[in-house]
């Protein structure tokens, strides 16, 4: 157990070992560099707390097994994601009006749809977004690219939701929020890189398969909530208002947190049972693609839990106006048993659907 901001931890329950990409120091350095070659950042503090996400263990840690300068990629992609944040999203002094963002977002779409178009104008991140997208043509296939394009379109979907959420001072119920977590935790704009990274395409019918999205869905929401447990301390010091699992249940329950966490903790066992199930389920049906990316699945689950108890994005005790310090991990412990042994759908209508796709 673990103690933070009035919340205890229980144990995860993570079946999946940690592991790491061999060359993982190089990724890190030379994601660095690529950050320093292209300069979006507005500051020396800014450029400290985009380098302070450590993207490069984070990628190195969800595609162990995969080519090198794909993963640099994929961690300069993901590095890019943070300062966007800081620059337009999540910082406060520095966020944009829910209109203003899907502007931005509209923009930005269309930027990676049509190389060439210069839809984006002067924004000072434009350069290396057109420096990722062109090398990602490079690697992979146009099948891919859409599956890239689309993963994009989801994540800022999910963004301007919460910001007019914000905007309205609307704290979403349970349901509302799972929804909009699943795209929100950004799973679909990093697996996309699962392809790219594996040099291994995944036929139409096996990705858009039901049981294969279920199965990536229930990851995508593990993922999300455990991020939401780990960072519950830090987002209370930053904004007690935040949107979190946490706070969506005690609000919906008038509970307090800690016994929202002890019943979201529950849900989420149950989602990852659900998802070791359909892994395993699917493995033996599926190309050496899907079965690449079911792995990376479990190894995101991991990476979530190891990266993010000890970046320093999530463990330093400085504000955002300062230079990162450093701090404290986070203390987390592991359990291959969850914490019930329920089998029947979450009470969310956004995913009970994902109980039908188990073989009989």
């Amino acid at each position: 157990m673990s103690v933070t901001s009035g919340i205890t931890l229980p144990p995860f329950f993570c079946p999946f070992e940690e592991v790491i990409h061999p060359k993982a120091e190089s990724i890190t350095q030379r994601t660095a560099d690529w950050l320093d070659d292209f300069r979006f950042y507005r500051n020396d503090i800014h450029r400290a707390w985009i380098l302070a996400s450590e993207t490069g263990d984070a990628m190195a840690r969800i595609f162990p097994n995969g080519d090198e300068d794909a993963v640099v990629l994929a961690s300069s992609w993901v590095l890019s994601h943070y300062a966007l944040d800081d620059m337009k999203f999540e910082f406060p002094g520095h966020t944009l009006p829910a209109s203003a963002a899907a502007e931005l977002a509209a923009r930005s779409v269309r930027f990676f749809e049509a190389p060439g178009d210069p839809a984006l104008g002067n924004e000072p991140f434009a350069p290396a977004m057109r420096d990722i997208i062109t090398r990602l043509t490079d690697m992979t296939g146009p099948t891919q690219i859409q599956r890239f394009i689309h993963a994009w379109q989801h994540w800022l979907m999910s963004i301007l939701w919460r910001l007019s959420n914000g905007e309205r001072g609307h704290h979403p119920d349970p349901d509302s929020y799972t929804r909009m977590r699943l795209a929100e935790c950004g799973g679909w704009v990093t697996m996309a890189w699962s392809e790219v990274t594996s040099g291994l395409h995944i036929p139409d019918h096996e990705m858009h398969s039901p049981p294969m999205r279920a199965a990536i869905e229930a990851s995508f929401l593990v993922m999300g909530w455990d991020n939401d447990f780990v960072t519950y301390a830090q987002e209370q010091r930053v904004d007690p208002t935040s949107q979190n699992i946490i706070s969506a249940l005690a609000q919906h329950h008038r509970c307090s947190p800690q016994d929202a966490l002890e019943e979201a903790v529950i849900l989420r066992d149950r989602a990852m049972s659900l998802f070791l199930q359909l892994h395993q389920q699917l493995k033996p049906t599926v190309s050496d693609g899907a079965r690449r990316y079911l792995d990376d699945l479990g190894h995101a689950i991991r990476s979530n839990l190891d990266w993010g108890t000890s970046t320093l994005r999530h463990t330093s005790p400085s504000p955002r106006t300062e230079m990162p310090r450093p701090g404290t991990p986070i203390p987390v412990t592991f359990t291959n048993r969850p914490r019930t042994d329920r089998t029947d759908p979450l009470p969310m209508p956004a995913v009970a659907w994902w109980w039908d796709q188990l073989s009989s």
